[in-house]
């Protein structure tokens, strides 16, 4: 089956999961602190070769605790990258603590998975919550 995807030499991808004439492509973020971070290219990338359709994000949330299980959250990339450009851009558009503009140079992206509404890449507990162990949409 050819589902267009150079699977032995991709950078974009950590698993291309098949089944018969279905595939998914799958990237693979985790986290043990409190949130998910990513490294924009210089342009502004954050995601190479983002497909579509079947193009997804599995964002896995280690506990602290060993006894407890991780909790994952599979998100269209398409849908995560929109996210972090918004948010992004809403950083660059608002002054820092201390009144300075942010450096629109920066390429650290994240999302803090907790409740905090009032700071920018925060309070996504709420927004991540729909994703959260939906496997069934890797169909």
């Amino acid at each position: 089956m050819d589902c267009g995807i150079d699977r032995e030499n991709n950078r974009a991808f950590d698993i291309v999961a098949t089944r018969d004439k279905w595939f998914a492509s799958i990237r693979v973020k985790t986290k043990s602190s409190k949130s998910f971070q990513w490294s924009a290219k210089p342009d502004g990338t954050i995601f190479l070769d983002i497909k579509r359709k079947r193009d997804f994000c599995i964002l896995v949330d280690m506990p602290t605790r060993l006894e407890e299980a991780p909790t994952y959250y599979i998100v269209s990339t398409a849908v995560l990258d929109k996210w972090l450009r918004d948010d992004f851009q809403m950083w660059v558009n608002t002054l820092g603590t201390r009144g300075q503009a942010h450096a629109t140079e920066n390429r650290r992206r994240i999302i803090c998975v907790d409740d905090d509404l009032e700071r920018i890449g925060h309070g996504n507990r709420l927004r991540l919550e729909p994703y959260r162990g939906v496997w069934q949409s890797l169909e």
